[in-house]
């Protein structure tokens, strides 16, 4: 549902923007959209502050250390559980 909200609102963006005569869309307008991602990345990242993780992520967080290669782990994981 997000990439489908999020390219509803690029597309939406870029719409309002489009509606511009050329010559100042050139100018100053096609730097919109960019400015309006600023503030939703700001919003983001409050949003993402404030939610609370899982009591069972951190219960396995607290159990189990930290990976230095979690890349390495995971091929080696995907390997063990197939036919490789």
């Amino acid at each position: 549902m997000g990439v489908v909200a999020g390219n509803l609102m690029a597309v939406g963006v870029f719409a309002l923007v489009n509606l511009l005569p050329r010559d100042q869309f050139l100018a100053w307008g096609w730097r919109l959209p960019f400015l309006i991602s600023i503030a939703l990345i700001a919003f983001g990242l409050y949003i993402r502050a404030q939610i609370a993780e899982t009591p069972v992520f951190r219960e396995v967080a607290r159990h189990r250390k930290p990976v230095r290669l979690p890349v390495v782990e995971a091929i080696g994981a995907i390997r063990a559980a197939s036919s490789w």
